[in-house]
């Protein structure tokens, strides 16, 4: 199953045509394009706001999305420090983690740990493990982008310095102890509360 994140609703796509929390569409019946821009709206009062899409087959469930939007790829690092505190971003009033595009010729373990130290500065990061890719959507001049997300867990042996890249829109690089994780997850997006481990909802 894949879910795509569209501002703070989300669909998911399955080959089962069954979700008791969803409202079920079979992927050739509906626009998927019309969907996304009727979630995209702001100002949509569409009652389902979590939505289900199933084709019978697998491999046609990513390529009926790809179809309606070719995707871009980025990578992406949950960090943590030797106190287990996590490296976050404050973008656009909401706390993020380190992302960015993938460069022609990197690796994802390369372009996971490059947009992680050019958006924040740290340095001596170490790979740990592959955690999963994440989709959504945004809109970019008039045009609705698909971004394809690599998420690695990420060890820094040297958390001391922090640098904001302000050019990207970063205002705030901070590490953030266990304890206020639950919190920093109330004031983030939709697809980074999936990284972390379920013992951290308070909510």
């Amino acid at each position: 199953m894949y879910e795509v994140f569209i501002n703070q609703h989300s669909i998911t796509l399955s080959t089962d045509p069954k979700n008791e929390d969803r409202k079920c569409y079979q992927l050739k019946n509906v626009s998927l394009y019309d969907i996304i821009h009727q979630l995209y709206n702001e100002n949509n009062e569409h009652k389902h706001k979590k939505l289900h899409f199933y084709d019978p087959k697998e491999e046609n469930l990513l390529r009926y999305l790809y179809a309606y939007l070719p995707p871009t790829y980025a990578c992406g690092g949950l960090v943590y420090n030797a106190k287990r505190e996590v490296l976050a971003i404050k973008r656009f009033d909401k706390w993020d983690l380190p992302k960015g595009h993938l460069e022609e010729g990197e690796t994802l373990q390369q372009c996971a740990i490059r947009e992680t130290q050019e958006e924040t500065g740290v340095k001596e990061l170490q790979t740990r493990k592959y955690l999963k890719k994440t989709f959504h959507i945004y809109k970019l001049e008039q045009q609705y982008v698909l971004k394809v997300t690599h998420w690695f867990e990420l060890y820094c042996n040297d958390s001391n310095k922090t640098t904001p890249q302000i050019e990207e829109g970063i205002t705030k690089v901070k590490w953030i102890p266990q304890r206020k994780i639950p919190k920093m997850l109330k004031n983030t997006f939709e697809n980074i509360k999936g990284l972390f481990p379920s013992y951290y909802y308070d909510y």
